[in-house]
């Protein structure tokens, strides 16, 4: 039997998981409303990564003031602990005035509401089952014309 040596497993490549898949990014929209909208339909998982890129959109879009958001999704299988913590950042916190979760479903809405339990975010943010209704709340949080 011959072992191999330091000097060949550096050498090889790192073995590649089945699993992993390339991330999707959110879709980040500044709309006529002034309403920023972080649309992770595209996502079938969140990550800090993912995360990060909304952000960084959002900042791109409205830098000069606090915005609402309105966040929407398709089938988000897995959001990560650190994703959810992220949403009480200083780099999150600077640029939102409010979120509204938008959830297609039953489930989705009491995950949303059990992930608010554990990691509400310092800012209003609530959970809907429609655009529309979530729209006029945010409404009530957009900066006054200059």
């Amino acid at each position: 039997m011959t072992r191999r040596t330091d000097e060949t497993a550096s050498t090889m490549p790192p073995a590649r998981s089945p699993f992993t898949a390339p991330v999707a990014l959110p879709l980040v929209t500044l709309h006529t409303d002034g309403i920023v909208q972080i649309d992770y339909s595209p996502c079938d998982r969140i990550t800090l990564d993912v995360v990060r890129h909304g952000n960084a959109r959002h900042r791109e879009l409205r830098p000069e003031c606090k915005s609402p958001v309105l966040l929407t999704a398709g089938r988000v299988g897995n959001v990560e602990y650190r994703a959810q913590r992220f949403a009480s950042t200083p780099e999150v916190c600077d640029v939102t005035a409010a979120i509204a979760i938008v959830t297609r479903s039953f489930l989705e809405r009491h995950l949303a509401k059990m992930f608010l339990m554990y990691h509400r975010p310092p800012f209003p943010t609530r959970v809907f089952s429609a655009e529309h209704e979530a729209r006029a709340w945010l409404r009530g949080f957009l900066p006054p014309p200059k």
